[in-house]
């Protein structure tokens, strides 16, 4: 949900821009977009009135990975029996998690490519109660620890690293009620770091996250993928979406208030401050105290131990060519006009 809130922003950017009958390459300036002073200051929403946080009953998260028919991509929901369907010679550009791009090449050779990472690490991490007494993955040991679908390589990874004996650990299975952690029934729940967390404090739940990047686990989260002839075929399309779509992220991040109002206006159903807290939270992943500008640029080796890590963990069955799954080709036209400075090692 989160990640779709947050593809929502960049795609009104893009659109914005060409309601506008501008050229996001020509009629912008060098710094970036801007919303402009009308923003609003309104909260909205249900203010956190209710006792326990409402439980997800349809979320992106829910979704048995993709399986390809044809040049149908089609993904189910065993929890509401909801399916998506995809026409794959149709669809341009959608987003993905980094490892899900790894996956789908290697369990069934999709012609998909990465060619913009928005998420510097995952946005999965995993909550304990702020008077818990868990303090570090190590004390997990002899606690109940829940799992979504099942535990994730980056779990299994930090649980690796912070040297945890995993048998002495009670795993179950929770799905996507962040309520069993409120209600004490675990003592850990994976969340996603921009949605379940402000769900629990804004009904006086305030909790703590264990951030596997924190433990030294590579970790890379959303990117734009599309298909691998487009990349060839149609660069100049593919360099203006993602041009319009990093200054419209900009824009959000300088003025992530007028950017809410813009998600309110599309889905007025939705709760306001939720949906600022997650678009914060989500710009921290992608940017962070320090990072270059936005462009969507990323290296070799940040693929490449991300690869080595789901080997390790299970969470793929066999390797593949790196190269295959990500391009810089479009980003580096991105990361020419705002000045990122990793273009020295491009």
């Amino acid at each position: 949900m989160a990640h779709q809130r947050l593809t929502n922003l960049c795609f009104l950017g893009l659109a914005w821009l060409s309601a506008c009958g501008m050229d996001p390459e020509t009629d912008l300036p060098a710094g970036g977009g801007d919303f402009g002073s009308g923003a609003t200051n309104a909260t909205g929403g249900s203010g956190g009135t209710s006792t326990q946080p409402p439980p997800e009953t349809e979320v992106e998260e829910s979704y048995t990975a993709p399986v390809v028919t044809g040049h149908w991509i089609w993904s189910a929901n065993p929890l509401s029996g909801k399916v998506a369907l995809i026409n794959a010679r149709t669809m341009d550009v959608t987003t993905a998690d980094a490892d899900a791009v790894l996956k789908r090449r290697a369990d069934q050779d999709l012609p998909i490519v990465a060619f913009a990472l928005f998420g510097q690490r995952s946005s999965q991490a995993y909550a304990v109660l702020d008077d818990s007494d868990v303090r570090s993955p190590k004390d997990f040991e002899g606690k109940v620890v829940g799992y979504k679908l099942y535990p994730t390589p980056d779990y299994l990874a930090m649980l690796e690293h912070a040297g945890v004996d995993r048998s002495r650990i009670d795993e179950v299975s929770v799905g996507f009620d962040p309520r069993i952690l409120a209600e004490r029934k675990v003592d850990v729940y994976p969340v996603f770091t921009s949605n379940e967390p402000d769900l629990l404090r804004r009904v006086g739940v305030p909790t703590r996250l264990f951030d596997p990047a924190d433990y030294g686990v590579p970790t890379l989260g959303l990117t734009y993928i599309t298909r691998r002839e487009l990349v060839e075929q149609q660069p100049d399309l593919l360099a203006r979406f993602l041009n319009a779509a990093m200054i419209g992220t900009e824009a959000a991040r300088q003025n992530p208030e007028a950017a809410t109002d813009m998600v309110m206006h599309y889905a007025p159903e939705e709760d306001r401050a939720h949906q600022l807290a997650m678009l914060q939270a989500e710009i921290e992943l992608g940017v962070g105290p320090g990072s270059p500008p936005w462009s969507g640029l990323s290296t070799r080796d940040q693929w490449q131990r991300l690869q080595d890590t789901l080997l390790q963990q299970g969470g793929l069955e066999r390797p593949v060519d790196v190269d295959t799954a990500f391009t810089n080709a479009i980003a580096i036209r991105v990361a020419t006009r705002v000045g990122d400075p990793r273009l020295a090692g491009h």
